[in-house]
Formats: C-alpha cells, sequence, structure tokens
C-alpha cells in the first residue's frame, strides 16, 4: 500500500504526464524502454535475450494502459485518477524490469535510464 505522499505522486503522474498532453509524455518514454526491449532481444547472451522477452510483455501492458488512461482522461479525469496508483506501479515494475539484467548498458546510453528528448 502506498502512502499518501505516493498517491499524490500517481495521480500528478497521470494527470500531467499521461491526460494533459494525451500520453504524449509517457510515450517517448515507452518508445525508449521499447529501443532497449529489441537491443537486449537481439543481444548474443541468452539471459539477456529472456529479459527482453519478458519486458516485452510489460511494455505492451504499460502501453495498453497508458491507452486506457487516455481514453479515460477524455471522459473527465476522476476515472482516470482513480487508477493512478496501479499505473503507478506497473510503470515501476516496467520501468525497473531493465535492472535484472547483468550490467549491460543500451547503445548510445551513459547512463541506462536516461531518455532521449522526442
Amino acid at each position: 500500500m502506498l502512502n499518501m505522499k505516493s498517491r499524490i505522486e500517481a495521480m500528478d503522474l497521470v494527470g500531467r504526464k499521461v491526460g494533459r498532453d494525451g500520453g504524449r509524455v509517457i510515450s517517448a518514454v515507452i518508445r525508449r524502454m521499447r529501443e532497449v526491449q529489441v537491443e537486449l532481444q537481439a543481444h548474443a547472451n541468452a539471459e539477456l535475450q529472456a529479459i527482453g522477452e519478458r519486458f516485452d510483455q510489460g511494455i505492451g501492458d504499460l502501453q495498453a494502459a497508458v491507452e486506457s488512461l487516455v481514453k479515460s482522461w477524455a471522459g473527465g479525469p476522476k476515472p482516470a485518477l482513480a487508477g493512478s496508483v496501479p499505473f503507478l506501479e506497473l510503470l515501476g515494475i516496467v520501468a525497473g524490469g531493465r535492472w535484472v539484467a547483468p550490467p549491460w548498458r543500451p547503445s548510445g546510453f551513459s547512463h541506462p535510464i536516461r531518455v532521449r528528448n522526442s
């Protein structure tokens, strides 16, 4: 169970990074996750390939959640905000899932979690 501050942060995430801009910001993050996932699956290391496969599933779930929240937000913020805590938890799991890989950096990155501007 998240504390009150985390719930407020979850509502802020859904309101400002998903609802307000129609999902543009979070979609840029998901695109970068997808680039990393493709690199993982194409890697010669079987362990990294397996992580890439699971990351693919998580990214798909995250994308579906974003699409659902954007549609929900169009009818007013309350229904979308009601799903903000589970969305924050899903985002944390998917974004953090890459860290189960052995030390490895996606190509072109000095730090594995930095997202390029789109």
